[in-house]
């Protein structure tokens, strides 16, 4: 009897080991990549985007765009959730309570002899009950279960965290876009000025008999091609701000222009830096490692 005893408990044992430890892999990286000097210290991707980005109309864009953008707004209603299921694993650790209380009253009606000695009278009862229950973790899913929780919430917090760069990185580089359609269409303005006065010269030339008619011509043709591009860029400024707008969470829309393109150009010395270590930094990185760190809990 014994044998048979012990064979049931090793398997219901064996059944019950946890799953591996989450660890990164042990990656060999170069000290250097074709010559690339070792990292100064703090690096590009460590700045602010305040410091990167100092011209005051953009940072005003950027940050209406993480006030009001729907999918940032999303991405922390989703860390909100993701807390809650955090919170709801850790309970498990501690002690439960249960309880329930309840009242009852009933009325009994007096029996024929008993009338005259007791009349109607009223029964009141009331019960309350209380359970405390204690799981105890002897094979440590309830560890699994709030260590995957918790990759989970950081899960969250890194893709917001995605979301957020990604939405700054949006609103500047169609900030930019729309300044340089406005310095092309500011451009192509003063050439089709240019070019106006130039065939002014040449027609006046022409009737004075310096000119040909086929200066003229070419003249007209090189006018009608510069007036031809104002209306692309404006239509190509209009839907780039439309783009912006959408971005803000806004509806479409002119968009405030600040200085010249010179103003937008930062001001940080960025350090040279291994590749790898630059990687580290990406949120959506980060994000996938939670997520892997997760799976590793759920097997457990």
């Amino acid at each position: 009897m014994r044998g048979v005893f012990v064979l049931p408990v090793s398997l219901l044992a064996c059944s019950c080991v946890l799953g591996p430890n989450p660890e990164s892999p042990d990656v060999k990286l170069p000290v250097s990549v074709r010559g690339d000097t070792a990292p100064h210290g703090e690096s590009f991707g460590n700045q602010s985007w305040h410091k990167v980005f100092t011209d005051p109309t953009l940072r005003s864009l950027i940050q209406r765009a993480l006030a009001n953008n729907p999918d940032l707004v999303a991405a922390t209603y989703r860390i909100e959730q993701a807390r809650a299921q955090a919170t709801a694993a850790r309970a498990d650790w501690f002690p439960s309570i249960d309880g329930s209380a309840g009242a009852s009253a009933n009325r009994l009606a007096p029996n024929a002899g008993q009338a005259a000695r007791t009349g109607d009278r009223t029964v009141e009862s009331y019960d309350i009950t209380a359970l405390l229950s204690w799981e105890l973790d002897l094979w440590g899913g309830i560890r699994r279960s709030n260590e995957a929780a918790r990759s989970r919430l950081l899960q969250a917090e890194y893709q917001r965290d995605a979301v957020r760069t990604s939405l700054i990185a949006a609103v500047a580089s169609a900030y930019i876009s729309l300044k340089n359609l406005d310095e092309r269409l500011a451009i192509s303005k003063r050439t089709a000025e240019s070019r106006a006065s130039s065939l002014d010269l040449v027609t006046a030339r022409r009737d004075g008999g310096v000119s040909s008619d086929l200066e003229v011509g070419q003249a007209e043709a090189l006018l009608g091609q510069a007036r031809t591009s104002i209306p692309v860029f404006e239509q190509a400024i209009a839907a780039k701000e439309n783009e912006l707008r959408a971005l803000l969470g806004e509806f479409p829309g002119g968009v405030a222009r600040g200085g010249s393109l010179d103003r937008l150009e930062g001001k940080l010395r960025i350090q040279a830096g291994l590749p790898s270590t630059l990687m580290q930094r990406r949120p959506d990185i980060a994000a996938a490692d939670a997520a892997y760190q997760a799976a590793l809990a759920d097997i457990g």
